[in-house]
């Protein structure tokens, strides 16, 4: 039963308070004022993040805000990678995952993931993102001349599909010279 113009004078006193709770370094104090009683979850998400609360971070921008690619970029800039993963999962983000993975030194999965994100990207007929993925993720150039044939036989892109293939004929020799001038 306040007066709109004693609703918005408290808002920016709470605000006030959040502000200088962030200022004083106190982020977990700063994102309760905007989470509760400004139901800013935004705020407090970046009040936290900007505490390194990376986790209650996370569980604001995947519960309160419904942005779960937020969640997982935060736990990755927290460097809480396996959890990180466990929310690019359901997002269907393989290539991200398998550089998570690579990040953790585990390879098998990382090219795991990868091969999936190939996958996927071919089956949406992104025939150059799955190249790029065989060629410089899993290192298996001879998969990404692969895609790019079928591309090709697919007719799609024809000219950017000729292109390419020969592009990575060109690196391939390339490669090849270097290695046997070495």
């Amino acid at each position: 039963n306040l007066s709109p113009q004693y609703q918005m004078q408290l808002m920016q006193r709470y605000r006030e308070l959040a502000n200088r709770e962030l200022q004083r370094g106190r982020h977990r104090r700063a994102a309760y004022i905007f989470a509760e009683l400004l139901g800013d979850f935004e705020g407090a998400a970046s009040a936290l993040q900007a505490g390194e609360h990376w986790r209650e971070a996370a569980v604001l921008y995947r519960d309160k805000l419904h942005r779960p690619k937020a969640a997982a970029e935060c736990l990755e800039r927290g460097g809480l990678l396996h959890e990180a993963i466990a929310l690019y999962e359901p997002l269907q983000e393989f290539e991200k995952i398998g550089d998570l993975y690579e990040r953790l030194s585990q390879q098998p999965e990382a090219i795991t993931a990868w091969q999936t994100a190939a996958d996927h990207y071919e089956d949406k007929e992104d025939f150059f993102k799955s190249a790029g993925v065989h060629e410089n993720k899993i290192k298996n150039a001879e998969a990404a001349e692969q895609v790019l044939r079928r591309s090709w036989n697919a007719g799609h892109h024809l000219r950017e599909s000729l292109e390419k293939l020969f592009e990575l004929f060109v690196r391939l020799d390339a490669t090849a010279g270097s290695s046997e001038g070495a």
